[in-house]
């Protein structure tokens, strides 16, 4: 017979305690922006949990057929393993979720110079890599050197595009290092400095005599666990970092080793083969709770729904403007009105996202949420079209100068189900879209080869920032050089995102990144549809798991078994 009760707990969130006769597991989150459905976060202090155990946690998709590249940071790295490479790579300074502000990992201090061009950071005397080696400022520069060293390219793409106008790094002595950017960028601690996944700090010793493929397949980091083993397409493994000392102060583990043992991270693709995977006791968290099965799971007393907000950028479709029928502003802003958020909210997720018609969310600086993208109007969109030049074919697609209106929508696979309702949106204005399913690298190739109309990989871009903006449209970040699906080519956007990054003026950069969110409203190189929260659901037992700052990633410093009986 299960018990359950709901009090508050740390923020006056409120925290589900359940007691059985066996340990079980279930994960708890507190972060800034978090809500949970009766179950929020562990106690403040822990009395409950145990030293030890094992945590198994499933990824919300998966890695792709030909599985993670590598597990390292600085190189490429998607939504599936970011969680995971936190474990292993710590970064300088650490974003607490509660409050948004940055707190010392690696770095214990940091200080940067008024125009914001050199950023000197203070290492922890006592932090160490796995091997027993310390870090020192110079596997700092080293770190943050290969993340734009071109011959890891384009695979440091992304990460590459976080350390925008940096132009490298000088050590002081053993424990300073100063990193030197061309241009002003008061973004650059925010940005670049928190992000284990993809700026951590990797041992140069150790890369440079096992060589940068091996260093991948039995990675060393500094982190609360260290790597054990790396089954392909199925499971990687680490292990508790007993030397681990130097980890955040937002956590309660500041100081001192994580508490459990061991976390398998499994590949399990399917939402509904993970849900099963849950029940049955295989697994103990899950990133990816399904919607259809969101309520059921909430109100059942032998699991937690931790709901987390997606913060960043708003669930976009990216529109392919530099060839095909795309390219026209004017069928870009049809499309935009032909799209009923509200029905795909109600269809995909049983009413539990959010339509949004704005570029970035509302809690990121500088956002303009007052800024719209064309909204629902799909008589509008017709006119639209007709003002365009578009008149009806034969079977009723739109034709003009004898070009059909037709092209291929690109969606992962795990948010095909979008697409499929778009189709029938767009059918209805003219619009022709052939639906491809893809894998992540299938899609991303028929990105990069422009092969697409319309192209989605997830629903939100996580970020802290809104240099998210520069990393997914700036013209530098096209295809091969960085991440830009749509290859949007706008110097007004370029010249204002720019001035923005770069001035350490509050009104100026607030009047830049206006203007850059009204071009982008203007010119629709992505169309925002939903906002859906990256919630995650565990069995009970498992408390201390954090959403991270952004929202998508799993912080698992606190991560601690509890002991329950009847």
């Amino acid at each position: 017979m299960s018990r359950f009760t709901c009090q508050p707990g740390p923020g006056g969130l409120p925290v589900r305690r359940t007691r059985r006769a066996r340990l079980l597991s279930a994960v708890v989150a507190v972060a800034a922006l978090v809500s949970t459905a009766c179950g929020g976060g562990p106690d403040e202090d822990g009395a409950s949990g145990v030293e030890g155990g094992q945590i198994v946690w499933a990824f919300d998709r998966p890695s792709d057929s030909e599985d993670f590249l590598s597990i390292q940071p600085n190189y490429k790295c998607t939504t599936a393993c970011v969680s995971l490479f936190q474990t292993i790579f710590d970064p300088l300074l650490a974003l607490d979720p509660r409050t948004r502000e940055l707190v010392g990992v690696l770095a214990e201090r940091w200080e940067s110079n008024a125009d914001a061009t050199e950023f000197t950071f203070h290492l922890r005397k006592d932090a160490i890599f796995h091997d027993g080696t310390p870090v020192t400022a110079e596997d700092v520069a080293y770190s943050y050197d290969r993340t734009c060293d071109k011959k890891y390219a384009p695979a440091n793409a992304y990460a590459c595009s976080l350390l925008g106008n940096y132009a490298g790094a000088e050590v002081v002595d053993e424990k300073t290092v100063i990193l030197k950017m061309a241009q002003p960028d008061p973004d650059f601690l925010l940005r670049a400095t928190p992000r284990g996944a993809y700026t951590g700090i990797v041992p140069k010793h150790a890369v440079e005599s096992m060589g940068h493929e091996a260093f991948g397949q039995h990675p060393i980091g500094s982190g609360p666990f260290k790597f054990v083993e790396w089954v392909r397409g199925d499971h990687i493994t680490v292990e508790r970092n007993p030397e681990y000392k130097w980890g955040p102060s937002f956590t309660k583990t500041a100081g001192r080793p994580p508490y459990v043992d061991r976390i398998v991270f499994k590949y399990i693709g399917d939402s509904q083969t993970r849900l099963a995977a849950l029940r049955s006791g295989e697994i103990d968290g899950m990133d990816g709770v399904p919607a259809a099965d969101q309520m059921a799971l909430e109100a059942d007393p032998q699991y937690t729904v931790t709901k987390v907000k997606y913060q960043g950028g708003t669930g976009w479709i990216y529109v392919n403007t530099a060839s095909g029928v795309t390219a026209d502003v004017e069928v870009r802003r049809a499309i935009s009105m032909a799209i009923d958020r509200e029905a795909i909210n109600k269809t995909v997720y049983f009413g539990v996202a959010t339509p949004v018609e704005i570029v970035i969310t509302e809690e990121i600086q500088y956002a303009r949420p007052d800024l719209k993208v064309p909204g629902y109007d799909p008589e509008k969109a017709k006119a639209t079209l007709a003002a365009a030049g578009w008149a009806p074919g034969p079977d009723g697609i739109l034709q003009k100068n004898g070009q059909r209106l037709e092209f291929d929508g690109v969606v992962y696979n795990e948010n095909a189900k979008i697409f499929e309702i778009l189709e029938s949106q767009l059918r209805a204005i003219g619009i022709e879209m052939r639906v491809k399913p893809a894998t992540p690298t299938e899609a991303l190739k028929l990105r990069d080869n422009q092969q697409f109309g319309l192209w989605m990989s997830s629903v939100g871009f996580g970020s802290a920032d809104i240099g998210v903006l520069y990393s997914t449209l700036h013209s530098s970040q096209r295809p091969p050089n960085g991440y830009n699906p749509s290859f949007f080519n706008n110097p007004q956007f370029d010249a204002a995102i720019e001035r923005g990054r770069r001035s350490v003026d509050d009104a100026e950069r607030a009047a830049a990144f206006a203007e850059a969110q009204q071009i982008l409203v203007d010119q629709l190189p992505h169309i925002p549809v939903v906002r859906a929260d990256k919630n995650f659901v565990t069995r009970a037992g498992v408390t201390g798991i954090l959403g991270d700052f952004a929202g998508p990633y799993r912080l698992f410093y606190d991560a601690q078994l509890t002991e329950a009986a009847d």
